[in-house]
């Protein structure tokens, strides 16, 4: 299994491809829980009108002008969403574009030391949780989501958590950057 000293070392290898900068940034956080790494992820609150209502995702949004570029936007996100301080990145992942619209989303990896308990937001964030990179990796976990009665989506369930759309693609890539896909 590899460890966070391993995966921090080949996303800082990893060199995003060239892109405008982004409309909004994730954080992808990665934290030792011991048996291996792990991801912090949250599942957004319940909320009337909006589609990704309930979903599961990485701490982020939308990139503020008091932001000095998407490393800052990524950090204050997941400090306000989560309460968990984030030091300097470890590097970035190639920005995804989301279906929904044309702007490119961002990622920045970050490391934190143990597992820090999440403090969720509660009027953004209903749960905040640790998930295992191996868990992540899983072929036996991987699913298909049927959102809306469409075509259905590639996704990952582990327990109760579902992740699919943009937060499963850009797993997905980071999977791949770290060389267990």
């Amino acid at each position: 299994m590899l460890d966070v000293v391993t995966l921090t070392a080949r996303v800082a290898a990893h060199r995003p491809t060239a892109h405008p900068e982004a409309w909004a940034s994730t954080a992808l956080i990665l934290g030792d829980g011991g048996d291996g790494p792990e991801v912090l992820f949250i599942r957004r609150v319940t909320s009337a009108g909006d589609r990704w209502s309930g979903d599961m995702a990485l701490p982020g949004g939308k990139v503020d002008p008091g932001d000095a570029d998407v490393v800052a936007a990524a950090a204050r996100e997941a400090f306000e969403e989560t309460r968990v301080t984030v030091g300097d990145p470890v590097g970035r992942l190639d920005a995804q574009q989301a279906r929904a619209f044309t702007e490119r989303i961002a990622t920045v990896v970050f490391t934190v030391d143990g597992l820090p308990e999440p403090g969720p937001e509660p009027a953004e964030v209903a749960d905040a949780m640790w998930l295992p990179v191996a868990a992540l990796a899983d072929p036996a976990h991987r699913t298909w989501y049927r959102y809306g009665g469409v075509v259905p989506f590639p996704s990952l369930t582990i327990g109760e958590h579902m992740i699919w759309g943009l937060t499963h693609r850009i797993i997905t890539h980071f999977l791949s950057v770290a060389g267990i896909t």
